[in-house]
């Protein structure tokens, strides 16, 4: 276990996110939907707006794991994550990154929007300087109220 401190500023004592979220051990306000396999969300611990999170609700590693309901779900997830973040958030460009050699069991996979400050080209080597610059720089009252706006658009717009 491990104290973790939310987006939004609320630590708590977590071993697994995927699962402690899944659970309700996390005190989380991030999250768009869930749907029978998988949990949408903002980022557990990063404040960038429209820096989503598709979490599976049951314990996996790998999308290799899944059963072919699980990825037919996924997939379709994915695709209404994205059309719903151009659409209603007007993201014109993400990078999206699942990763299976970090240490970390529980299977997400990331879909992260392209910001100005971020540079040219997102890659996986600086992806961890974007994240840590907004973990140390984005948790302001102005930028926190995006993310809240980016999520309640996002919900709407997923629970149809």
């Amino acid at each position: 276990m491990a104290e973790i401190e939310s987006f939004d500023g609320k630590k708590n004592d977590l071993g697994c996110i995927g699962c402690d979220i899944e659970s309700g051990k996390a005190d989380f306000s991030g999250i768009i939907i869930k749907t029978k396999h998988f949990i949408l969300g903002q980022d557990y611990e990063t404040p960038i707006p429209g820096f989503f999170i598709i979490n599976s609700r049951r314990h996996v590693a790998s999308i290799l794991d899944f059963s072919n309901e699980e990825m037919k779900e996924f997939t379709e997830l994915l695709f209404r994550t994205r059309k719903a973040m151009k659409d209603v958030l007007g993201v014109r460009e993400v990078a999206v990154f699942q990763n299976e050699v970090s240490g970390n069991s529980h299977f997400h996979a990331w879909i992260l929007p392209k910001a100005e400050w971020m540079g040219g080209k997102i890659e996986a080597k600086p992806l961890n300087s974007i994240l840590d610059y907004a973990k140390q720089n984005l948790r302001t009252k102005e930028n926190l109220k995006k993310v809240e706006e980016a999520l309640k658009k996002m919900r709407k717009c997923m629970e149809k």
